[in-house]
């Protein structure tokens, strides 16, 4: 495999991977995590994103040694037999269509305060439909198609957490710093440790997706040098973007009064002077 050889970047498969993770099960799914959790959610992405660091750092491993059509599939085959290959591809198939439609719906949630009159199904059914055309494209235009989309979600993140920083310290003038706000009254750890476990089912499928990166080696540029460098960018990407949105988040809303019906974000923004816009 030459190394001039035309194919993806490490900035397009770190940009594809973060638009897989980064999707409606974070937006809208955070709120479930962060309300079971309280403000020790912080405690639950931590340790999420060391077991994904694990994950990927062996998938990584494996990718280079052998950079081949079929990704963990194919490793389990070699290694463990065809029949546990078989079973592993088939697992992940059906999770990607359990999280693509769970994606969907959640999506549906959001959008659908634009378009109230279509009805869920539709909406999930259309988006599904649009994202599996896109997918026909090949890989180097969905690769480019979905690093300026995966931009998108990734600047409303982090202009989320950059406003969020501006509110907390108080840098907008006749703003008063709003501090640690709800974290005065918020306990720490509401749930306990069942909080926290109970917690981790939704933070590790808002990490959900990094796997692409294995599965599109073949179509990388260089994979030995590529895939390593798209694996480590997207581990420090995924895991300060979700901890410094958790960590932001907090001290600007109960945690109790989140649910699965409305993003963290959009609740923030919008409930912001019932929380404590502009004061603690």
């Amino acid at each position: 495999m030459g190394k001039n050889r035309k194919g993806l970047s490490a900035w397009q498969l770190t940009m594809m991977a973060l638009g897989s993770v980064i999707g409606g099960s974070f937006f809208l799914g955070s709120s479930a995590a962060i309300h079971a959790a309280g403000p020790s959610i912080l405690i639950s992405y931590i340790l999420a994103g060391g077991l994904v660091y694990l994950i990927l750092y062996a998938l990584s491993e494996m990718t280079v040694a052998n950079p081949t059509t079929g990704s963990f599939s194919n490793f389990a085959s070699r290694e463990l037999g065809e029949g546990t290959g078989f079973v592993v591809g088939w697992l992940y198939w059906t999770g990607t269509v359990l999280s693509m439609s769970s994606e969907a719906t959640a999506i549906s949630i959001l959008i659908r305060k634009w378009v109230p009159n279509v009805s869920i199904g539709l909406l999930g059914s259309a988006i599904i439909i649009g994202v599996t055309l896109l997918n026909l494209l090949g890989a180097d235009k969905i690769g480019k198609l979905t690093s300026g989309l995966s931009g998108v979600k990734i600047f409303a993140i982090i202009f989320f957490i950059l406003t969020a920083l501006v509110l907390i310290f108080g840098v907008l003038p006749g703003s008063p710093p709003v501090g640690a706000g709800e974290l005065r009254t918020d306990p720490i750890m509401p749930g306990g440790i069942k909080g926290i476990a109970g917690s981790m089912l939704l933070v590790i499928f808002a990490y959900a997706g990094f796997e692409i990166i294995g599965l599109a080696a073949t179509e990388a540029e260089n994979p030995r040098d590529t895939i390593p460098k798209a694996i480590r960018y997207t581990m420090f990407s995924l895991v300060g973007l979700y901890i410094l949105y958790a960590a932001v988040l907090l001290p600007f809303i109960p945690t109790a009064s989140l649910n699965e019906s409305v993003s963290p974000m959009v609740a923030r923004l919008r409930d912001g002077e019932s929380v404590g816009l502009g004061g603690p």
